[in-house]
């Protein structure tokens, strides 16, 4: 009897052995192939696979995957407690597959991905179902593992009792009880052969370029499929364990999954009513044709307020009721945006159904734990990495992790990347992204395309510079455009354009428009709901102070990105329960332009380029088709700036001909419609060009190995082989002095963190300090920092740009 499992409850061990967790793994298939037979269908159709084939492989792959711990050195090891990684089990188990290659085995389910009579992908996903594929994967082991034979071939011929055990009915004529295999232990695999096989289908996969695409797809869904079944079954027997057991309990023991527990691991896309995604209201003529277009790739420009979203959940409704996913992805810009879009979907779907995965996420979660017990905390944990890898059948994410998942960013990059095959992906607010990063984006586009994923993108302004870009990447524009021709025309307020600047420098001292600040105080005794959007946070700072100085016990509020995830939530709380209330006056940078849903009658902002403007225009008079309401006329005055930061560099000289252009086809005064705003954004951004972007050659290089993820990224932000924002918007995460103090626990909780530039670090260095527990580093900023300002920026000087001015 081999062992494959072992946990501990109260210091006393117990196992599993390998025939039992391989049945409890090839019941998690069972149950996964009868609940999701339509995501298999979905995918073999896609790709013109045979899915009698698909099925004999994957029960292959979940029957064979551990059957390398049949070594002297892992049997040894595990019943002490050791591990073995000297000698990887998965090396062991390719080695015994490749000598049974004449029985069959993983038959090549295209022609091209056979090697050594297998099929690679699944070779590869059961060498790697430990350790993420990468070039250097096994490097430096020089020492073989010694296969126990006999035990190798008592398992091989009890591979049918396993079947009968849990009724597994597929296609599978190998003959198990027939099968033997001998001689492993008479040559030196891991220093000869193995580096050998490398070398083979290394060469093989750059043969394969024009299918890598198709290569990634499938062997990132049948991963996902034997790390779910692998990683379930696992912690299956760890629970049972937990929770069944007693001192008069036997130490080792078979299967323990019945069919009821593997259904916790298996979701598809719930059923929803097409009313019910609209909660009553009759849909608009757009967000019905979304539905009925039937088209798995839609383009929707539609105004700010329209009810984008709802057009969103239509088409994943069409797709899901044509067999097309089974799954919904939301990639999101920011976090801000990816809890609410979290917390509105879960109206929606029920908790249950929706997860959401950030850098965040976890704390996000344990906010909202119902006590503090340990036990609440796993569930929270495990929620988290099932959000993480995508498992949840409505998704919301970053952006970030999305394109991380498709080049090894992370440690379970293919295993999420495979949960994206039969996914719906929504992009929202696409315009958003600034320049560099928009050029990923493109990339991204392009990759869904050549992986046949569907996918939807949504924006207010929808620049035809992106359009231009995609043809560019793609050759065409393999989209269905739709457009809110209704809401186009909606003129909601009407625009003011001042020739002077809202805030300035004068001598270092930041100066604030006189008129501005009387026109604000008569708004606030008239009643009015007041927004105030500027593009750095050191100026919304400045004119917050100086606001408070002249209404001390107003409803005023400062809100920005620059707060720790503790103050930022009290923010959304606070400004979301006084969304009606007035008067009242909101300061904020470009964080309100997507992350609120809030209103007002008047929006004073500074110049930025079109897209902003029309993206700031969605907090103003929110919905409506007239500029006319109950409090006056809604109007967007739009001032002049003393620099373009942080949409432009004197480096950039693009993006500050786009500011410019977008302050001369601004109209003086008058009623603008979004459709006018998207023409200028369209003019504006007329010569401007997308810079290269490196994404797809290095989503190629990782099929199927390539980087290992230490290589591709440190976090979210700042990479090493791939940066996802260029070096001008990154960030670096720091906890404020003021906030912890010397306080360990309070230094590494998570929702003390502020991301702030990377340029602060820079400029400033003694601002800083580094503190590390447990292998962990944070950044402890000894600047002055409160909650309801955030840090004093005047304390540091925001970089100069001579050539953004304009006053």
């Amino acid at each position: 009897m081999g062992l494959a499992k072992r946990t501990l409850k109260d210091g006393r061990p117990y196992f599993q052995t390998l025939e039992g967790h391989t049945t409890d793994s090839l019941m998690i298939l069972k149950v996964y192939i009868e609940e999701c037979s339509k995501s298999i269908d979905i995918f073999c159709r896609r790709w013109d696979i045979d899915k009698d084939l698909l099925l004999k492989n994957l029960f292959e792959m979940v029957a064979l995957h551990d059957i390398g711990k049949l070594t002297r050195e892992f049997q040894k090891n595990i019943k002490v407690g050791k591990s073995s990684s000297d000698f990887p089990h998965p090396l062991s188990s390719v080695q015994i597959l490749i000598n049974m290659t004449k029985y069959k085995i993983l038959t090549p389910i295209k022609e091209y991905y056979r090697s050594e009579d297998l099929s690679l992908p699944e070779v590869v996903a059961i060498l790697c179902h430990h350790t993420q594929p990468h070039n250097g994967i096994y490097d430096g082991y020089i020492e073989d593992a010694h296969v126990l034979e006999d035990k190798v071939n008592d398992f091989l011929h009890g591979i049918n009792n396993i079947k009968r055990k849990i009724s597994f009915n597929i296609k599978d004529d190998i003959e198990w009880d027939k099968v033997y295999i001998k001689g492993l232990n008479t040559f030196d695999f891991v220093n000869q052969r193995f580096k050998r096989y490398k070398l083979k289908w290394n060469k093989l996969l750059k043969a394969l370029n024009e299918s890598k695409p198709e290569l990634k797809a499938y062997f990132s869904f049948i991963f996902s499929i034997l790390q779910l079944c692998d990683d379930y079954s696992s912690a299956n027997f760890t629970a049972y364990i937990e929770n069944n057991i007693n001192d008069e309990s036997p130490s080792i023991f078979e299967n323990v999954m019945s069919e009821e527990d593997a259904l916790q691991y298996i979701f598809n896309f719930p059923h929803i009513e097409f009313e019910d995604i609209f909660r009553g209201h009759k849909p608009y003529a757009f967000q019905e044709q979304v539905y009925n277009l039937e088209a798995d790739n839609q383009i929707l420009f539609a105004p700010c307020g329209r009810g984008k979203t709802e057009a969103a959940l239509a088409w994943a409704k069409s797709l899901s009721d044509r067999n097309r996913i089974n799954r919904l992805i939301f990639a999101l810009p920011t976090q801000i945006t990816s809890n609410a879009m979290y917390e509105r979907l879960t109206e929606i779907f029920g908790s249950e159904n929706v997860g959401l995965y950030h850098s965040r996420s976890l704390s996000y979660y344990k906010d909202m734990m119902e006590d503090e017990d340990l036990k609440y905390q796993e569930i929270m944990k495990e929620k988290n990495f099932q959000s993480k890898v995508f498992l949840k059948p409505v998704m919301v994410t970053t952006i970030d992790h999305l394109v991380y998942s498709m080049i090894h960013g992370f440690s379970q990059a293919d295993f999420t990347l495979g949960n994206v095959q039969t996914s719906g992906i929504v992009f929202d607010e696409v315009h958003y992204y600034e320049k560099d990063t928009l050029s990923h984006l493109i990339q991204i586009f392009r990759i869904l395309n050549e992986m046949k994923i569907p996918h939807f993108l949504m924006s207010g302004t929808f620049p035809e510079l992106i359009l231009r870009e995609i043809k560019d990447a793609i050759g065409n524009i393999p989209y269905k455009i739709v457009r809110d021709d209704e809401g186009l025309q909606f003129t909601p307020f009407l625009i003011k354009k001042e020739n002077k600047c809202l805030i300035y420098k004068d001598k270092d001292e930041y100066k604030i428009n006189e008129d501005f600040l009387r026109n604000i105080i008569d708004g606030y005794d008239s009643g009015l709901r007041q927004f105030i959007i500027v593009n750095t946070v050191r100026r919304a700072q400045e004119i917050y102070k100086r606001i408070r100085e002249e209404l001390p016990a107003g409803n005023i509020e400062l809100y920005h990105s620059r707060y720790t995830g503790y103050d930022r939530k009290e923010k959304d709380k606070k400004i979301l329960k006084n969304k009606k209330i007035r008067p009242y006056v909101l300061v904020s940078t470009q964080a309100a332009e997507i992350s609120l849903d809030i209103s007002s009658e008047r929006l004073y902002t500074e110049l930025a380029p079109a897209d902003a403007i029309g993206q700031r225009g969605g907090r103003l008079n929110r919905g409506a088709f007239s500029f006319e309401t109950e409090y006056g006329t809604a109007e967007m005055i739009v001032y002049d700036v003393y620099n373009f930061l942080p949409y432009a560099t004197s480096q950039q000289n693009d993006m500050n001909y786009v500011i410019l252009k977008t302050k001369d086809l601004l109209p003086q005064f008058g009623p603008i419609s979004y459709y006018a705003i998207k023409e200028i954004c369209d003019n504006a951004y007329n010569d401007v060009k997308l810079l290269f972007s490196e994404l797809y050659s290095i989503f190629n290089e990782c099929t199927l190995f390539g980087y290992n993820y230490k290589e591709i990224a440190r976090n979210e932000e700042n990479g090493l082989v791939f940066k996802f924002r260029s070096d001008n918007f990154a960030t670096l995460d720091v906890v404020p002095y003021d906030v912890t103090g010397e306080d360990e626990e309070k230094i590494f909780d998570y929702d003390n963190i502020v991301k702030i530039p990377l340029w602060w670090l820079k400029a400033n260095p003694d601002n800083f300090s580094i503190r590390e527990r447990d292998r962990k580093k944070i950044l402890v900023c000894f600047m002055r920092y409160d909650s309801d300002y955030g840090f004093d920026e005047s304390s540091i000087n925001e970089p100069g740009d001579e050539h953004g001015n304009i006053d």
